[in-house]
């Protein structure tokens, strides 16, 4: 059963994306998430935490965007000691700003 529910202005909700070609491990890429998420340095914890993935140039065309808004975020970089190579950038997270913020369903 799903229960609606409208998210409200004052969640604070969390979009994260993730390079999709990477071909991460369902842990690792829980673990990028999570690096990119806690480094936001938010106020209090997100209600809600969206993981989206994308290609490498969408990734880049996110970051340009969020650049060019100032809209604070965080890439997360790779230390290269698992499944992907030092340095390379897997996860991008920002607080979604309350326009993008849409109705939600809970499980």
């Amino acid at each position: 059963m799903q229960v609606n529910a409208t998210v409200l202005q004052q969640d604070l909700i969390v979009k994260c994306f993730y390079v999709k070609n990477l071909n991460m491990s369902p842990a690792k890429l829980a673990a990028q998430v999570a690096h990119a998420v806690t480094r936001l340095m938010l106020p209090k914890p997100p209600n809600v935490i969206r993981v989206l993935m994308a290609s490498r140039n969408k990734f880049n065309e996110i970051a340009a965007s969020l650049d060019k808004s100032g809209t604070p975020y965080y890439i997360q970089k790779d230390l290269g000691l698992t499944e992907v190579s030092f340095g390379t950038e897997t996860t991008l997270a920002y607080i979604e700003p309350p326009s993008e913020q849409k109705e939600i369903c809970i499980p």
